[in-house]
């Protein structure tokens, strides 16, 4: 006699019969379900599946690519160098679905992992979210389609309009990442401005030459994330060395002493190590330690590669005297000139997508991305801090929003601040230039005594309270009926 099936276990058969990928994820997003036609499409058996914790961002999702170190509240967190086809971590970030279903909104979406289909390979997903009460939601079932689809990410927005829907921003990050993931995390300098593309293909100059590269823009624009980016993509060697060197901070003794230190490091004990100088602020280097600089880049035994970030070109400074003119061709055969946020406006709302899903990709709160309304008001912004500011404004957001998008109200103090001092500039003071001011007046008085004088000279100097010489000096050779 056939053994009686409880209710869940004839939809666990049912589920895992389905020729259908499907898996569910619970409120935490963590996939608590997979069946054996998703186990199936992404390669890996369920037991690899179920656990994993899913973030809603748009990470490369394969290929291997150096990754260099980033800076975090001021902590350098280090990756591991390289980044492996179909992990885990990726496998989770494909899988997540929107976070808008998990407000009790029944949505669809397109998922996929780098597998046998191929790169980006994408299933529309249907998301149906589980639970009692819609802002109770204790579950997702996610039902993918049986066919691939065409590729949704966008990689550019040719009719050159604004996007504020955080789907299609989703969608069009997700595609930019997939063309830039193999340029060593060029995906991370987003945006499809012209200006940003000439950034990339300098950089990928960079990275195929290996050539000193001098990286200039404004405070905030990225100038040493691309460095490091420079850096860790053409390194050679994991013996590879980076000594870093705030310019702003040395003397020529400090620089001195700095550079001997390491110099005789390598010439000593790891004479196989290749060295790399990071010179931060370079444009601020004192004028008696650019002399010694120099001397140490001249020494043709000693493999020194040189990366320099500055505020400002330096050919300015050279003509001024500021700058010695054999350090500026030294460090500077290859510029590459960041922009600020203000020159690439068609940029900040991607800019501002990726943000919202590198803080997603962090952990903790998941958001779509921003409203509408928000983004209007970045790009009314003119963000003097550029990237950094923007990165500091949506940090803060995330961690106050409520809904599944970042609101208005989310938004700090200061930037509210900033849009309202915009809206409402202040009058300039107008400036009052005396002496023109007073020589009207004492015209006009005179007019008016000549007036009520008839043309008598005498008498106008008596009621002006003046002698008659000094009236006949004002009054000049003009005729007297001419006031």
């Amino acid at each position: 006699m056939a053994t009686s099936r409880t209710p869940r276990n004839q939809l666990g058969g049912l589920f895992d019969a389905a020729v259908v990928p499907i898996y569910v994820l619970d409120e935490q997003r963590r996939v608590i379900y997979c069946n054996s036609a998703c186990a199936t499409w992404l390669g890996v058996p369920p037991s690899q599946v179920v656990g994993l914790q899913c973030a809603y961002h748009s990470a490369p999702a394969g290929g291997t690519a150096n990754r260099p170190d980033t800076i975090v509240d001021g902590r350098k967190e280090v990756p591991s160098d390289t980044i492996t086809m179909s992990t885990p971590d990726t496998l989770a970030t494909w899988l997540c679905p929107p976070p808008e279903v998990f407000s009790g909104e029944i949505t669809s979406a397109e998922v996929g992992h780098t597998g046998s289909e191929g790169p980006g390979a994408r299933r529309c997903a249907y998301c149906l979210p589980l639970g009692e009460h819609v802002a109770e939601v204790v579950g997702v079932v996610v039902v993918l389609s049986v066919a691939p689809v065409e590729s949704g990410g966008a990689t550019a927005n040719p009719a050159n309009q604004p996007l504020w829907n955080a789907r299609e921003l989703h969608e069009q990050l997700r595609g930019f990442h997939e063309q830039q993931a193999s340029y060593f995390h060029l995906d991370r300098l987003v945006g499809s401005s012209p200006v940003m593309r000439r950034v990339r293909e300098q950089v990928h100059i960079a990275l195929q030459t290996g050539c000193r590269t001098l990286i200039m823009g404004p405070p905030g624009s990225g100038r040493e994330h691309v460095a490091r980016t420079i850096y860790h993509a053409t390194r050679s060697r994991a013996s590879a060395t980076l000594m870093p060197l705030d310019c702003s901070l040395l003397d020529a003794e400090l620089l001195e002493a700095t550079m001997t230190s390491h110099v005789r490091r390598w010439s000593e004990l790891v004479r196989d190590t290749s060295l790399t100088i990071l010179l931060l602020e370079v444009d601020q280097l004192p004028l008696a330690a650019q002399g010694d600089l120099c001397g140490y880049l001249a020494i043709p035994e000693l493999p020194l590669r040189v990366l320099a970030t500055s505020r400002r070109s330096l050919w300015p400074l050279v003509e001024s005297g500021e700058f010695r003119r054999e350090l500026a061709l030294a460090i500077s055969p290859l510029t590459i000139e960041l922009p600020s946020l203000s020159e690439r406006r068609e940029d900040i709302p991607l800019l501002a997508q990726y943000l919202v899903e590198d803080q997603n990709r962090r952990g903790g709160r998941q958001l779509g991305g921003l409203s509408p309304d928000v983004l209007e008001l970045f790009a009314a912004h003119d963000w003097p801090g550029n990237i950094a500011e923007m990165s500091d404004v949506i940090r803060q957001s995330v961690h106050r929003a409520e809904e599944s998008r970042v609101m208005v109200d989310d938004l700090p103090e200061t930037l509210h601040h900033a849009l309202d001092a915009a809206a409402h500039p202040r009058i300039p003071d107008e400036t009052i230039q005396l002496d023109r001011f007073l020589a009207e007046i004492e015209t006009e008085l005179i007019r008016r005594a000549m007036q009520r004088a008839r043309g008598n000279k005498a008498q106008a100097a008596r009621l002006l309270g003046v002698h008659r010489a000094r009236l006949l000096r004002k009054l000049g050779p003009q005729d007297p009926g001419a006031l």
